[in-house]
């Protein structure tokens, strides 16, 4: 799990401003900063905070609850419900039960972005990106 955060940010890298050369060489416009554009080091608008799968095969019930949207949602076999940001670099808290059982409590920060899959025998695997 770590390399793959490792990874994330080593990608993420690789676009900041300036790491590809200058861009404005041979263009009418050059970067600019706009209020609408998200930091460097959070992530935009739109984005996924969590991503969550339950395994086609798994029978018992399966409920998400972000307390940024506060609502909760079943997630049905099959299913996958994704809660995205709605301001840059928002952050939430959430909470995922199986049959009753808490089996994910944790705040998602605004650099990171979490999926979640309930495995047919009702294991979580998580994968986290971080920027």
């Amino acid at each position: 799990m770590k390399r793959r955060g490792v990874l994330a940010l080593i990608g993420a890298v690789a676009f900041l401003p300036g790491c590809l050369g200058d861009v404005s060489e041979g263009d009418a416009e050059s970067p600019t900063a706009d209020a609408d554009e998200c930091d460097v080091m959070e992530m935009c608008e739109d984005s996924t905070i969590v991503e969550v799968y339950v395994d086609r095969d798994y029978s018992q019930q399966v409920v998400l609850d972000a307390a940024c949207r506060a609502e909760e949602v079943e997630v049905e076999p099959g299913e996958t419900v994704r809660i995205e940001r709605e301001t840059n670099g928002e952050s939430c808290d959430i909470r995922l039960s199986t049959n009753g059982t808490v089996v994910f409590d944790r705040g998602i920060p605004g650099h990171q972005s979490t999926r979640i899959r309930v495995t047919g025998a009702g294991e979580i695997d998580e994968e986290t990106i971080v920027i």
